[in-house]
C-alpha cells in the first residue's frame, strides 16, 4: 500500500484520466476516432441477469456472440496504481481490441490498466456477456470480429495452465460467466453474489469490523506514545479495530520500512515495550489487534536473503523478478519459512488481523513458458496453500488482501481472504468515486477503504460526506487521529455508529448503481437485502450544479411497501404521493422515483429502507 508519489499530482492527473484521456487497451490496428471512451454511462435502467449466479468455467475459454463487433461495448475498471475502479466504457471498433497482463499482478496489466473483470454490451440487442478471471498472475483478454459475429477469448499466460484447487466449483485458475441483457448492474451483479455467496466466510454479526490503521499518521514513522494517543483516539469514535501497519520492524530509530523487510523483527528503538505493550493497549481499549507483513518479500540486505540467497523467485534465465526481491513460494523450504513466521507471532501475540501487503510487480513474459517452467504459477499455488494453510489452523485470524491497493484483487484472492484495501488514494473526492465503482466487482464488506484526511469546507465533498463515502464498503480511519479536533471526531462517532447498525443489510446487499460513477455530479447506489427486504440508499451530491435530483429506486420490489427513514446531514427526501404518508409502495418508488433536495454542495446522505408488512 505504500508509494512515494504524490497525492497531489496523483489526483490531478485521475481527473484528467476522468475528463476524457484515452480509453485502456491496446487496439488492434488504427482504431477510429469514436473508439475512445467516454465516461461509463448506463445502457438501460432495466434489464435481467441469465442466471442468479455467475458460472464457473475452466481456461482457456472462448465464446461466439452474434452481432457486428461494432454493435458492441466493453466496460472496464482501471487497475492503474491510485486509479483503481475508475470505470470506463469504450465501443469496439472494427478491428477488435487485445488487453494483456504481464506484470506479475493480475490488476496492474501491462496495457491499459485494467482488472482482470470485463463486461460486454451489445448496443442494439441490450444482449451481454460478463466475465471475471480467477488467478493472480498474468492473462490474455481478446475481442475479435469473426464474420458478423464476435470471439471473446481470456486465457491465463501461459495458457496451460491447469487448476491447482477448486473452491465451490470454481477453479482455480478458472473465470466466472454470466449472460445478461440490459443494464450493466445485471452483469456484475451474479459474479458479485457468486463471491458473496460462495467464496466469502461468515465472520459474525459484526462484520464487518470498523478499523484504524496508523500507516498515515506518520507513514512508517512511530513511537508507542504516538501509536496510544492514536488508539486512544479510535476506541473513542468507535473503531474495533487497531491494525499496525508497517516501521514496526527493523534495526534503529531510522529504518526504512522497505528496506527492513524480511527479518520481522520487532524494532525496540521505536517500541521499548515490543508489541506486547502496543497490542495490551489497544486490547484495554476493547479493539481487536492487526498486524501489516509483506511476507512475501526480503530486502537484499536482510540476514534472510544472505542466508537463503536461493530462496527468490528467478525467470527463466536465473534472473531475480521484479524491481524488488520476492521470496518463491513455489519452493516448499521457503513455504515453510513463510508459515513458520506467522505461527511465532500469532502464538507471541494473539493477532486478530493480518494485512498481507504486496508492493512489487514480479514481471515475467511467461507466455511462452510452460505449466512446469512458470516461477509465477509456482508462487502463486504456494501463496494460496499458505492462506489455506492460516485459515485453517486459526479460523478466528481475519486475512486483509493488499498489493499496492487492489493490484492483486480477483477471485482466487478473494476465496482465500477477507477483505482488500481498494487503493493507496486516500485522497477524499477519488473515494467517491473508487467507493462507487469498487462494488460492481466485489461485495461491498469486503472494498476496505479509510477516511484519513478530514477537512471542512471541499464543495465537492464536505466532512461529513468524507466518512459516509466509506461506508460503501469496509469502513476505516487512519491519518492523525489524535490531532483531530472536536467537530471532526463528533462526525467520525455519528457515521460509525450509523454504519454498525446498517451492516447487516451491507453484508448481503445487491447493489444498483442508479448514477453513472462521474467526477462532480451526484452519485446514488441502492443496497438490497432480497433476505430481508431491507435496503440503504447511499445519495452523494458530488458538487453537482444542480441541489435536487429524482432518481428511481431500481432494486426495491414493486409489490412490497416501503417505510425510509430520514437521515443525517440535512438532505430532504419528497416521496411520490403524500409527503405525510409513513410508507409507500414499492411501485411508485421503482416508477416515479423519490426526490433528493441537498442541503448544500458536497452533502451526503444514506436513507434506511425498512418494508412494512407483506
Amino acid at each position: 500500500m505504500k508509494s512515494l508519489i504524490s497525492f497531489q499530482a496523483l489526483t490531478i492527473g485521475w481527473i484528467a484520466v476522468l475528463l476524457g484521456s484515452p480509453a485502456p487497451g491496446a487496439l488492434i490496428g488504427k482504431e477510429p476516432e469514436q473508439a475512445k471512451a467516454p465516461p461509463a454511462a448506463e445502457p438501460a435502467q432495466t434489464g435481467s441477469s441469465g442466471s442468479r449466479l455467475a458460472t464457473p468455467v475452466r481456461l482457456p475459454l472462448e465464446r461466439i456472440l452474434p452481432g457486428p463487433i461494432t454493435d458492441w461495448s466493453l466496460m472496464t475498471a482501471e487497475g492503474t496504481w491510485g486509479k483503481e475502479y475508475n470505470l470506463r466504457v469504450q465501443p469496439l471498433g472494427g478491428e477488435g481490441l487485445r488487453l494483456a497482463a504481464r506484470n506479475g499482478r493480475a490488476c496492474n496489466s501491462s496495457v491499459g490498466g485494467v482488472k482482470a473483470w470485463w463486461l460486454l454490451s451489445n448496443r442494439r440487442t441490450g444482449q451481454g456477456l460478463a466475465m471475471m478471471l480467477a488467478y493472480m498472475g498474468n492473462w490474455t483478454f481478446e475481442v475479435i470480429p469473426k464474420s458478423d459475429q464476435i470471439a471473446v477469448r481470456l486465457a491465463t499466460a501461459p495458457p496451460d495452465l491447469a487448476p491447482f484447487e477448486t473452491i465451490a466449483g470454481l477453479p482455480i485458475p478458472g473465470a466466472l460467466v454470466a449472460e445478461f441483457s440490459g443494464h450493466w448492474d445485471c452483469g456484475a451483479q451474479p459474479i458479485v453474489r457468486f463471491i458473496r455467496e460462495k467464496l466469502l466466510r461468515d465472520l459474525g454479526p459484526n462484520w464487518p469490523l470498523v478499523q484504524y490503521n496508523n500507516w498515515y499518521d506518520g507513514e512508517g514513522k512511530l513511537t508507542e506514545e504516538q501509536l496510544a494517543a492514536a488508539a486512544r483516539a479510535a476506541a473513542g469514535v468507535g473503531c474495533e479495530l487497531f491494525t499496525l501497519d508497517a516501521g514496526w520492524y527493523g534495526e534503529g530509530l531510522t529504518a526504512d520500512w522497505s528496506g527492513s523487510l524480511g527479518d520481522w523483527q520487532v524494532n525496540r528503538a521505536r517500541l521499548p515495550g515490543g508489541l506486547e505493550a502496543v497490542a495490551g493497549q489497544v486490547r484495554r481499549l476493547r479493539m481487536k489487534f492487526g498486524l501489516w507483513f509483506e511476507i512475501e518479500c526480503a530486502s537484499p540486505k536482510s540476514r534472510l536473503a544472505q542466508r537463503h540467497p536461493g530462496w527468490f523467485l528467478v525467470d527463466g534465465r536465473g534472473r531475480r523478478i521484479g524491481p524488488r526481491d520476492v521470496l518463491d513460494f513455489g519452493n516448499p523450504e521457503v513455504l515453510a519459512h513463510a508459515k513458520a513466521v506467522f505461527d511465532d507471532f500469532l502464538a507471541k501475540y494473539r493477532l486478530d488481523y493480518i494485512k498481507m501487503d504486496f508492493n512489487t510487480d514480479p514481471a515475467v513474459d511467461n507466455e511462452k513458458l510452460t505449466q512446469a517452467a512458470d516461477p509465477l504459477y509456482r508462487h502463486y499455488r504456494g501463496l494460496a496453500e499458505l492462506w489455506t494453510y492460516l485459515r485453517t489452523k486459526y479460523p478466528a485470524l481475519i486475512i486483509e488482501n493488499c498489493s499496492s491497493g487492489s493490484l492483486r484483487q480477483e477471485l482466487t484472492s478473494a476465496a482465500h481472504t477477507d477483505t482488500h484495501w481498494v487503493s493507496d488514494n486516500i485522497d477524499n473526492r477519488p473515494n467517491l468515486m473508487m467507493a462507487f465503482g469498487a462494488t460492481y466487482l466485489m461485495p461491498p464488506a469486503i472494498c476496505s477503504h479509510w477516511t484519513t484526511r478530514p477537512q471542512a469546507g471541499d464543495p465537492m465533498i464536505d466532512l461529513d460526506a468524507q466518512f459516509a463515502v466509506n461506508m460503501l464498503g469496509h469502513l476505516g480511519l487512519s491519518g492523525r487521529i489524535a490531532a483531530w479536533d472536536a467537530h471532526t471526531l463528533a462526525a467520525a462517532r455519528e457515521r460509525i455508529a450509523q454504519y454498525k447498525r446498517i451492516r447487516p443489510v451491507l453484508r448481503g446487499a445487491d447493489v444498483f448503481h442508479l448514477t453513472p460513477q462521474r467526477l462532480g455530479a451526484m452519485q446514488a447506489a441502492l443496497y438490497a437485502d432480497a433476505a430481508t427486504g431491507r435496503a440503504l440508499l447511499f445519495a452523494f451530491h458530488g458538487g453537482d450544479p444542480k441541489l435536487r435530483h429524482t432518481i428511481r429506486l431500481r432494486g426495491l420490489e414493486p409489490g412490497r411497501r416501503y417505510r425510509i427513514e430520514m437521515p443525517l446531514g440535512g438532505v430532504r427526501l419528497e416521496l411520490p404521493g403524500s409527503a405525510a404518508a409513513r410508507w409507500v409502495a414499492g411501485k411508485e418508488l421503482v416508477e416515479q422515483g423519490v426526490t433528493l433536495a441537498f442541503p448544500h454542495s458536497g452533502a451526503a446522505a444514506i436513507f434506511e429502507i425498512e418494508p412494512v408488512g407483506e
